[in-house]
């Protein structure tokens, strides 16, 4: 039977450490846009800081939207499930708002700098980390999982070796591609940083949104490129604002049928 818990209870404490994977799931603030769910490889990313704070060490991939829902929300819910035969069968979810630690940030902190093994913080790759507030926890049975048997992560023999072989600046440039934007075109992770660019233009392709530097593009490209974000950025506000403008616009109108109708009666 589930349980529901205001923190981490020590019980479950070893077996979130243990479990070789896990799942974050995290929502747009625009009901149009699309929810989100990616699985994490549990190699010394994930880390329990108290009760109630947990969080996970995020590498660079080929998206980006938990980072951009982070930043409109604060939205996130981590999910552990068992799945060898050893253990019973469990599901574990922790609920409560996130937000983001760059590089430099994490680098710098007391805690998190010890929290995390050698290979991610030094791995070319290392994008954020999301540090999640807990306000609720919740256990439920497993049976629906299948039993699976684990073998071996991949992030070091792979994605180290391609970060590696892309170097720094390489990375940072797959970065301005990938991260740029979101699969509904909103801001991704290579854009909130700290030292992002100023203007990444958004060139829209098989269903993807990509970054480009302007500096690569030709005037021509470049010119349409900032036209677009600027409208993206127009519709994005009139949509945050919607209703206060809708009743600033009433309110004008009405006053200026007031003032029309006083001066039919003056006349």
């Amino acid at each position: 039977m589930g349980k529901a818990y205001t923190e981490i209870p020590d019980h479950l404490r070893p077996l979130l450490k243990k479990l070789p994977v896990y799942y974050v799931a995290s929502a747009p603030t625009d009901p149009k846009d699309h929810i989100n769910i990616s699985p994490k490889s549990n190699d010394g990313s994930f880390c329990i800081m108290d009760k109630q704070t947990v969080a996970y060490l995020d590498l660079v991939g080929s998206g980006a939207e938990t980072g951009a829902h982070i930043s409109s929300n604060g939205r996130l819910t981590m999910m552990f499930c068992t799945t060898e035969e050893e253990d019973a069968p469990q599901i574990v979810r922790l609920y409560g708002k996130a937000r983001i630690m760059w590089p430099s940030e994490v680098l710098s902190h007391s805690v998190l700098k010890h929290s995390f093994p050698s290979h991610l913080l030094e791995n070319p790759g290392f994008r954020a980390v999301y540090v999640l507030s807990i306000d609720r926890v919740q256990t439920s049975c497993g049976y629906a999982v299948p039993i699976m048997e684990f073998k071996r992560h991949r992030v070091n023999e792979t994605h180290r070796k391609v970060a590696d072989k892309m170097g720094r600046e390489g990375v940072l440039q797959y970065q301005v591609l990938k991260n740029s934007f979101t699969i509904d075109g909103k801001k991704g992770l290579a854009q909130l940083k700290p030292d992002a660019k100023a203007v990444i233009p958004v060139v829209e392709q098989r269903g993807y949104y990509f970054g480009k530097e302007i500096a690569k593009m030709s005037w021509r490209d470049a010119f349409f490129a900032r036209l677009s974000l600027l409208l993206s950025e127009a519709d994005t506000l009139v949509q945050a604002h919607w209703a206060p403008l809708c009743c600033f616009l009433v309110g004008v109108s009405a006053g200026a049928l007031i003032v029309k109708q006083k001066g039919k009666m003056g006349s």
